[in-house]
Parts: C-alpha cells; sequence; structure tokens
C-alpha cells in the first residue's frame, strides 16, 4: 500500500496574502513543565517635548508613560533581564541644540538594574527634546547581550525629528546583525503620518506595533511585548549525518523493547537538504522488520506558496538494490508549509533463501524530498527507528468506573458509531457529532517541539498561537481507544481596530481581535508515524485535519483517530493507527497578513480526551515472530501460504517457459535444414 496525505491548502482554491510567521509564549499547564525565559529585553522611554502636549484631555502623555513604564518593572518577573533607554532628555528643541538633541539619549537602567531606583527616574523624567529615534535604537541595542533571544519595545509619541537616516532604515540594519533581536513599537496617540514610519520600523525590525492611548493600555502593550517569548523548534533526537552515497552511510541502531517489554525505538536527528537524498544503513537478521517515521516542522515563516509544493519520504532498498518497502506514507505538502510534514515507511521482511524476498545484511534507508516549498532552506528532521516485535493475543478489559466517568466529560464525547473511516459508520450514515465545548481548566503548556510536549490530560485547555507558531502536546491513549480533540476558535470582530489585535483579551464573542487563519494539525504516534483522521466542520466529515478561523462567528472542528490497536499492523493498516501510548498532537497556525500589518495572533480553545473501551495492551517479544504470526506480512493468516503458492506457480510458468523455448528453437533449426 502506498498512501500519500496532501496538505489541506491543496484543496482550497483561495489565494491569500502571505504569512509572516512570528514566536509566542503559552502560559503553563497542568501538568508542571519548565517556561522559557522571557528575552532580554531593552524598553526605550519618549521623553520628548511633545510629552507635555494634551491634545485628547485626560491626563498628560507623560504622566500616562511614567505610569506605564512603572506598571511595568513591577509587573515583568525579578528573573527576567530588563533595560530603560530614555531620549529628549537633555536638551531644549531649538534649531542650535538640534545637533546634541539627536545624539540625546541616556540609560535609566542598565540591563538586570535597579527597578526601584528605576521606578524614581521615571517618575523625575523631564520631556524637552528632540526625538531621535534611530539613535535611541542603536543605543537599546548596545545594552542587549549580543546574541540569543532579544527585544527592542520602542515608544513613541510621534515620528522620528532627527533623520537621517530614517529609522526604519536603522531597524533593519540592527535586524540584519542578528534574527534573534526583534524590535516592537508602540505609538502613544499618534497620528497616520507617524503611524506609517513607526509601523515600517516594526516591520524591518521583525516584530509588531500597537496603538495605546492612555496608562492602562500602553502598561498591557509593554507588559506583552516585553515579555512574549520567541520559541525556535526544538530538534530532539542523536545527531547523524547521512550521506550523498550510499557506500559511505553511517550505520544506526534499530530500537526496541526496554525492561519492560514497552517500545524504545531509537531517535535520531539530521538536517535534510532539497534534491539531495540522504543515506543510512540499518542492519536486519531473516525474518525481521522495521519501521521509520518522521517528522520536518515547517519553517518559522511558512506564506501561502500558490503552485508550489514538497513531497518527502523513506524508500529502503537491500544490497541487490531491490525496493524493501512494503508500506509507505509520502508526505506532500502543497501551496503552503502549514503543518509538520511527517510520514512512515514499513520494511519488508527479509530471507536469504527466498529467490523473490529482499536480503537480509544492511539496508539502504534513503530520505528524500522534493519540490520548491522550502527550496533555499536546509530543513531540521527528526525520525525514529523501531524493530517490529511479535505480539500475543489481546484480550478485552472492561472499563473502569473512571475511565466510564471520563469518556461523559464535558468535552462533549462523539459515540463510536458516529466515527467515519475509524470502524464505524460511513459518511453520510454519520450523526452530527456534539461540538459544545466546556469550560477551560487552563492553558497548555508551550513547548518547542515533539521532544518537549506535555502530557495533556482529557480536559478542555486555552491556547494562544501567533501565526507560524505550533502547539506540540501528547495524548495518553490506551490500546483499543481513540483519541478526539475538539476546536473551537473565537469570531472575527470586524469593528475592532487590528492594531489593538495583541491585548490580552478573554474568549467571549465581544472584543475579539483576530484577523483570522487556517489551524492545521497532525497526530503521530510514538515511532512519529502519522496516524490517520477525519474532522467534522463546515457541517460534514472530511478527510483533512484544518480549521478555517475567519468568521463572524464562532468555528468548530472534531477530529478523531481509528482505534489505536496492535490489529492493525498485523493486517497491513499501519496508517490507521497500530501504535498505543501517548500519541503526539502537533497545531499549527498559519495566519493572513492584513493590511495594517503582519497576521495577528489567535486565541482558541482545545479539547482533548480518549473514547472506547480499552484492551489489555499486547505482550511484544523478539524471535520467531514471523513462524509463529504469519499475519505480520500484512495480509491476513494465510498470506505467507498463498505467497508460497504464487512464487511456486510463477516458478513452474517460467520453467515452462524456457522449455518451451527450446523446442521452439531446435524445430527452427531442423526446419532450415
Amino acid at each position: 500500500m502506498l498512501s500519500s496525505k496532501g496538505a489541506f491548502w491543496a484543496r482550497q482554491s483561495v489565494a491569500l496574502a502571505a504569512s509572516v510567521g512570528s514566536v509566542c509564549a503559552l502560559t503553563i499547564a497542568p501538568p508542571a513543565v519548565a517556561q522559557d525565559v522571557a528575552p532580554a529585553t531593552a524598553v526605550i522611554i519618549d521623553a520628548s517635548a511633545s510629552l507635555l502636549v494634551n491634545n485628547l484631555g485626560g491626563p498628560d502623555p507623560i504622566d500616562a508613560e511614567r505610569q506605564a513604564i512603572t506598571g511595568l518593572l513591577e509587573e515583568l518577573p525579578p528573573e527576567q533581564q530588563l533595560a530603560l533607554v530614555a531620549y529628549g532628555t537633555e536638551t531644549g528643541t531649538a534649531p542650535e541644540e538640534r545637533e546634541a538633541g539627536c545624539r540625546d539619549t541616556r540609560i535609566v537602567m542598565p540591563l538586570g538594574g535597579d527597578r526601584v531606583a528605576a521606578s524614581d527616574q521615571v517618575r523625575e523624567l523631564n520631556p524637552r527634546g528632540y526625538r531621535p529615534l534611530g539613535e535611541a535604537l542603536l543605543a537599546a541595542e548596545r545594552e542587549l547581550p549580543p546574541d540569543g533571544p532579544r527585544h527592542i519595545v520602542l515608544v513613541a509619541n510621534g515620528a522620528d525629528t532627527c533623520a537621517p537616516p530614517p529609522a526604519c532604515e536603522v531597524a533593519k540594519e540592527i535586524r540584519g546583525r542578528g534574527g534573534d533581536l526583534v524590535i516592537n513599537v508602540i505609538g502613544l496617540n499618534v497620528d497616520e503620518q507617524a503611524r506609517g514610519e513607526l509601523q515600517c520600523i516594526a516591520q524591518e525590525g521583525g516584530g509588531s506595533y500597537a496603538d495605546a492611548s492612555d496608562a492602562e493600555s500602553l502598561r498591557k502593550q509593554l507588559v506583552l511585548k516585553s515579555s512574549r517569548v520567541q520559541q525556535k523548534y526544538k530538534v530532539g533526537g542523536v545527531p547523524v549525518k547521512g550521506t550523498r552515497e550510499a557506500k559511505d552511510a553511517p550505520r544506526l541502531d534499530l530500537g526496541g523493547l526496554d525492561g519492560g517489554g514497552n517500545p524504545q525505538p531509537t531517535h535520531y536527528q539530521d538536517v535534510l537538504p532539497r534534491n539531495e537524498p540522504l543515506h543510512y544503513k540499518v542492519k536486519v537478521e531473516p525474518g525481521e522488520r522495521f519501521i521509520v517515521g518522521f517528522i520536518t516542522p515547517p519553517p518559522a515563516i511558512a506564506g501561502n506558496d500558490v503552485g508550489i509544493y514538497m513531497n518527502q519520504k523513506i524508500d529502503i532498498f537491500d544490497s541487490t538494490g531491490r525496493a524493501c518497502a512494503e508500506d509507505q506514507w509520502v508526505s506532500s505538502i502543497a501551496d503552503g508549509f502549514s503543518k509538520p510534514s511527517a510520514g512512515f515507511t514499513v520494511s519488508k521482511d527479509v530471507d536469504e533463501k527466498d529467490l523473490f524476498a529482499c536480503k537480509p545484511g544492511e539496508l539502504d534507508v534513503v530520505m528524500s524530498r522534493e519540490g520548491a516549498l522550502g527550496a533555499e532552506t536546509e530543513l531540521p528532521v527528526e525520525f525514529k527507528l523501531w524493530r517490529l516485535p511479535h505480539a500475543e493475543q489481546k484480550t478485552v478489559m472492561p472499563q473502569t468506573s473512571a475511565e466510564s466517568a471520563q469518556s461523559t466529560s464535558d468535552t462533549a464525547q462523539l459515540s463510536l458509531s458516529e466515527t467515519p473511516g475509524a470502524g464505524g459508520a460511513s459518511t453520510s450514515e454519520t450523526t452530527v457529532p456534539n461540538l459544545e465545548i466546556g469550560n477551560s481548566v487552563g492553558p497548555i503548556a508551550a513547548a518547542a517541539g515533539p521532544s518537549e510536549a506535555p502530557v495533556v490530560q482529557p480536559g478542555v485547555y486555552d491556547a494562544e498561537l501567533a501565526s507560524g507558531d505550533t502547539l506540540w502536546f501528547k495524548v495518553p491513549a490506551k490500546e483499543g481507544q481513540r483519541v478526539q480533540m475538539k476546536l473551537e476558535t473565537p469570531p472575527v470582530a470586524a469593528d475592532t481596530p487590528p492594531v489593538e489585535a495583541e491585548e490580552p483579551v478573554p474568549l467571549e464573542p465581544e472584543g475579539i481581535r483576530t484577523a483570522g487563519g487556517f489551524l492545521e494539525w497532525v497526530f503521530l504516534n510514538p515511532v512519529y508515524a502519522p496516524v490517520d483522521a477525519e474532522t467534522f466542520t463546515d457541517n460534514q466529515w472530511q478527510h483533512i485535519t484544518a480549521l478555517f478561523a475567519n468568521a463572524e462567528q464562532p468555528k468548530q472542528a472534531v477530529s478523531v483517530t481509528p482505534p489505536l490497536t496492535w490489529d492493525n499492523a498485523e493486517v497491513g493498516k499501519y496508517a490507521k493507527g497500530f501504535l498505543s501510548g501517548e500519541q503526539y498532537v502537533a497545531i499549527r497556525y498559519n495566519g493572513f497578513a492584513t493590511e495594517d500589518g503582519p497576521p495577528l495572533p489567535l486565541r482558541f480553545k482545545v479539547a482533548v480526551e480518549t473514547q472506547g473501551q480499552a484492551q489489555e495492551s499486547p505482550s511484544f517479544a523478539y524471535g520467531q515472530m514471523f513462524e509463529d504470526m504469519p499475519s505480520l506480512r500484512g495480509a491476513g493468516e494465510n498470506q505467507g501460504v498463498v505467497s508460497l503458492v504464487v512464487k511456486v506457480l510463477l516458478g513452474i510458468m517460467a520453467l515452462g517457459f524456457i522449455i518451451g523455448l527450446g523446442f521452439g528453437l531446435v524445430a527452427l533449426v531442423r526446419r532450415k535444414r
């Protein structure tokens, strides 16, 4: 069986604006997982003369800024490294003071300095000078470490009064010196002309822009833009270097079972170039087979690349060059790198004596990708190798009272008979599942990749993703159970200014601020093999794993896997989920850019649960597996016998053909004589 799973974008006929990836922090959820430390941050304070002008009534702008900055110093965690830089405090605005005024920046608090003393200095700020935004950005950069995640947060009450050079060019120059440094900008009561310049600074600085009108809105934006964690994908596994030629390939170990008889695959990482296969060696004995599953995360920036695709796969060959893949899931992504690329390959059993079988010894495992999607990027890849074992007979276990209560939790159970493509009724015969989602127990913890994914117990959780972010977590599932996930996105408030979108807001329909986009996800089993799933959304079951979040009403989806049972492996249905245990889930948000800037973050709810009566987990073992379990060849208990008969018949036919050909040649020679 050869499966190829296309991405949701490939089935859509919508050409949308490219999305710019950014990464956001998600707070912790049970069970406890360590948080990432927020980046070192330098906040630039506007102390120019314009802060004395009050055109809107209420407190003076300088008083609003003082309150916001002192609130920031109190609210940010003490372990976060913070610096304060001010401009416009030392000169006036007379023409003869311009040269000095355009160099007028000072350090109010060095990185990691005394916040109490800094609060006193902020309260004494005396705005009087020019607004040298470019010089202030450079001063803030000098206060930060030379590498690692860093933020500059610029507060400005107007446009730069010291150009040239334009502050936008300075931001681009700073960004070019280190991709880990991001410049965010907050405009405090600015006009349209100033807003355009400040938005340019944020865009060139790889950050975002927001408006603020008073002390409270400024404080919220300062906290948000100073504490948002930039999470990059963290590749797991033992580093290994695949080679261009099979003869030079490194030998990899096949995983087996731990002391308790549980699967223990080996785990590797590499970097996959475009159109250049990587070769590895794996040694197998007669009667052995293995599976290799892989996952490649999307780049941080993955836009709407219409017509562009990428295929990624693993092939297996023996020493004679014979293809040795029994089952294969080729990852096929088109029109945008909208979710992780994942697939698997199962090897055929090897036999030295069988003329038609692959030969034991060293097999050539070849990983490759093709297509222009991500063409200029060497993509990290993780993969797991596991020697397939023999499994003894399983028996159905009675459901415990806890499991029974769990299956009727407020995540709203979807009965087994309602699940299409997973042993239940067909799509046309299914009833509409309950899409209601209950109250949240908290947010899901942030994780930088599957190796750090937290275990999520059945329940309802809050989540927030910036465009380009991926949410990773694991769901424990017992033998014979399904994993069900529900998603609910809030409505789009068309009358809400998009520049305020990053302010934390509740999940009620009123006031939700998002420009919309797609959530796409993938289920992976413990050896990184994708698990087929079907999704109910837009009033129908579909063979997709995606939810369109751009609507003026809440959108829901229910996505469910087949029963996770070793029986699927015994009949060759590996894509149906053959290995129970902790199942990986990766959800990526791909937002749409707005006319006012890059895509905005999306808040949504995630509900997870397992369904079905748990069965006893199989007892795994190695040795004599094909003599004892001929069905492991992939097509039932009679597969081996049928295969032998077919091979014998083919041999007889070939022998008959040769004999007939010989008689024909003899007759032809005699006739010529």
